[in-house]
C-alpha cells in the first residue's frame, strides 16, 4: 500500500505538470511553486499552496489584473463588484485591490484534490483571457515595465 501524499506533495505535482505544459525549466517550476511571478500574454500570476483548511488545502491563484484606467477607479470598482456578485454563486473568482500598489487583483482557490497541471493549465488560461478582455474594455490597464514586480519573470507560453 503507498503511503498518502501531503498535500504540498500533491501540490509540487500539479505545479510540476502545469510548468511543464508551459515549456518552463526547472528553475523557473521551482519558482512558480514558491509563489514567484509567472507571466503569461503580459498577464503576472502567482501560485500558492492554500492550507488555510488542512482538510481541504487548495491552490490559490493571484492574477494582476492592472491599475484602474485614467477614467476613473469609481467606474472599475462598480464593475469589479458586479463581477464579484456574478462569480460568488460559483465561489469563483473575486476581485480586489492591493492597498500597496492600487493593481485590482484576481483571487481564484481551487480545490488541489483531483488537480491536474492541465486543469491548472486550463484555470490560468481563463484568468488571462479574462483580464485580457477587461484591458480591452478600457477599464484597466496592464502594469508597464517599470512598474512590474519582476522583470526576470518566467514567461509561460499557451
Amino acid at each position: 500500500m503507498t503511503p498518502p501524499t501531503s498535500s504540498t506533495d500533491s501540490y509540487e505535482r500539479v505545479v510540476r505538470d502545469f510548468s511543464e505544459r508551459l515549456g518552463l525549466d526547472g528553475a523557473d517550476t521551482d519558482a512558480v511553486a514558491r509563489g514567484g511571478t509567472l507571466e503569461i500574454d503580459g498577464v503576472q500570476l502567482a501560485l500558492r499552496l492554500n492550507q488555510s483548511i488542512p482538510e481541504a488545502p487548495m491552490v490559490s491563484i493571484y492574477v494582476d489584473v492592472g491599475l484602474p484606467s485614467l477614467t476613473g477607479e469609481s467606474a472599475v470598482l462598480r464593475v469589479l463588484l458586479q463581477q464579484n456578485f456574478h462569480h460568488s454563486a460559483s465561489r469563483g473568482l473575486a476581485y480586489c485591490m492591493s492597498p500597496a500598489t492600487g493593481h485590482v487583483i484576481g483571487v481564484l482557490h481551487v480545490g488541489l484534490g483531483g488537480l491536474g497541471g492541465q486543469g491548472l493549465e486550463s484555470l490560468v488560461n481563463g484568468l488571462v483571457d479574462t483580464t485580457l478582455e477587461l484591458r480591452v474594455e478600457g477599464l484597466l490597464r496592464g502594469p508597464s515595465r517599470d512598474e512590474a514586480d519582476d522583470e526576470h519573470a518566467p514567461t509561460g507560453t499557451r
